[in-house]
């Protein structure tokens, strides 16, 4: 068994309501395909990262142990964020994966930040996620439930990446 956190978010809909719900059925989602709960953050409400849009998004972090590899998590999260509304761009054939050159408002984006202390890089994963640690909206949340858990690459603490932190957007818990 191994311990994931996990970064969930969404902006859409655009009702506070409705975004609320969004992280709740994330979460419930995610215990029932993933794992066992160990800790969840608190709801926050946050800038966009990346670019600009008038609905703020919802975020939280949560850690779950759990029995599949990093590649069975991903795929898991997919299956997830399908169900909760999200469509990904379709891959044509014969055509290279470009890497967005933009952000943009989504019903539900999961990402892994961390799978124990494993490293993953693949084509379709990289795990400690490579942003983390310039993302408020993820390092507020995961301070609040692992704030010595230490970055596996970067050999630093949670408190520590969030206090040297580049990022200044707002972070505001709910």
């Amino acid at each position: 068994m191994e311990k994931v956190y996990l970064s969930i978010g969404t902006n859409r809909p655009a009702a506070r309501a409705g975004r609320k719900r969004l992280i709740l059925k994330a979460e419930a989602l995610v215990l029932d395909k993933i794992g066992a709960p160990v800790r969840m953050s608190s709801l926050y409400e946050s800038d966009p990262w990346g670019f600009e849009d008038a609905v703020s998004f919802y975020n939280a972090v949560m850690c779950v142990t759990t029995s599949l590899s990093p590649e069975g998590v991903l795929e898991r999260i997919r299956e997830i964020e399908n169900i909760l509304g999200r469509r990904r761009a379709v891959k044509l054939p014969g055509r290279k994966k470009s890497k967005p050159t933009s952000y943009m408002p989504r019903t539900m984006d999961i990402d892994i930040l961390f799978f124990g202390r494993k490293k993953v890089s693949t084509a379709e994963l990289e795990i400690p996620h490579p942003l983390l640690h310039r993302r408020m909206f993820v390092l507020v949340p995961m301070a609040e439930i692992a704030p010595n858990f230490t970055h596996p690459s970067l050999e630093m603490k949670i408190s520590d990446l969030l206090s040297s932190c580049p990022d200044k957007d707002r972070v505001k818990k709910l």
